[in-house]
């Protein structure tokens, strides 16, 4: 009886323990597509960067282009804002290479047929109220809120009560076995002259029932040695258990920080921005007065390409963080 149940309570765990390890590898799955979307948008608002500054160069080499022939700048100016050019067109073909590449990944882990046409939606995360519900929560609620959904933690559990049972199972065997049986059985042989009915059914038959009492002796110390490993494993998988709350702890920590210090990037980098479109304008009038050269120009229209791709990459980073959070709690599947 011991060994029966404590076999049936193992099995039931262990299906509860390989349900929730699939639907940790759904929650992973999503968090990945997930990145790789936000990856993918992230490039092709950089591309729609970089084609803005292409827009604004070809004005610009028009005008120098037209100061060049009334002879107010030397040819050199026109050579090196042409350089700029090349260079941003250089930028806006790879940055399309990433996007087809990134595109791609996306679908092949989504599982989607090769060269099936899928419409993208354009999202913008500046709008994504992401986990705001857990902005004024704190870290130790979080974590609460994590050791009941975490489908990993749930897993390892289910897991960790499969092997106390059997340990459990295990121990039925030290345990003498009290056994009652009953068995019947028949035969035919063609060496005899009796007919198949005659034999099966009457001449052959045979019954046996009785009790069998099964006393663990010689292989003691063999079910000692089970016992102990099971044992082992069970308390391996506590420890396991152990470390994993430790993790999620950590990962809820590490990703508010991350979430405010992506915030607070964001709002300096766009600072940056602001204040390096105005320092490029006043540049661009004193290099039209003829007070700068045109290699201080270039040089601050870097710096404005810069500020304007490193705003719309650490955006991105704090969408994904938010989504990161959420995925650490246990409810990346509710943000679908």
């Amino acid at each position: 009886i011991v060994n029966k149940t404590a076999a049936v309570k193992s099995a039931e765990n262990n299906k509860q323990s390989s349900f929730y390890n699939k639907e940790n590898v759904k929650d992973a799955a999503v968090l990945q597509a997930i990145g790789a979307y936000l990856e993918m948008l992230q490039n092709k608002e950089q591309k729609e960067i970089i084609d803005s500054f292409l827009e604004v160069q070809e004005q610009t080499l028009v005008e120098i282009q037209e100061m060049v022939r009334v002879g107010k700048i030397p040819g050199l100016d026109y050579v090196i804002q042409n350089t700029e050019k090349a260079r941003l067109n250089a930028a806006y073909v790879e940055n399309s290479r990433i996007i087809n590449e990134k595109t791609n990944n996306l679908l092949l882990s989504m599982g989607t047929e090769p060269g099936l046409a899928i419409d993208f939606e354009d999202v913008d995360v500046t709008l994504l109220e992401l986990g705001k519900e857990y902005t004024n929560v704190s870290t130790d609620s979080l974590y609460k809120i994590a050791l009941e959904n975490r489908n990993d933690l749930k897993s390892l559990s289910y897991e960790t009560k499969a092997l106390n049972f059997e340990v459990s199972k295990e121990r039925g065997n030290y345990y003498p076995k009290i056994n009652l049986f009953y068995r019947f059985g028949s035969g035919y042989s063609s060496f005899n002259d009796r007919s198949f009915k005659d034999q099966f059914y009457t001449d052959n038959k045979a019954t046996s029932y009785g009790v069998e009492v099964i006393i663990p002796i010689i292989n003691g110390m063999k079910q000692r040695n089970q016992v102990y490993e099971k044992r082992m494993a069970y308390e391996d998988r506590e420890l396991d258990a152990r470390q994993l709350r430790n993790l999620i702890y950590v990962q809820i920590s590490n990703a508010r920080s991350n979430i405010e210090e992506n915030a607070r990037n964001l709002s300096y980098r766009e600072e940056q921005l602001v204040l390096s479109e105005k320092t490029y304008q006043l540049q661009k009038e004193k290099y039209l007065l003829g007070s700068s050269t045109a290699r201080e120009l270039a040089i601050f229209h870097r710096d404005l390409i810069e500020a304007s791709l490193l705003k719309n990459k650490v955006k991105y980073q704090l969408a994904y963080t938010k989504y990161e959070l959420i995925y650490y709690l246990g409810a990346i599947a509710t943000v679908l």
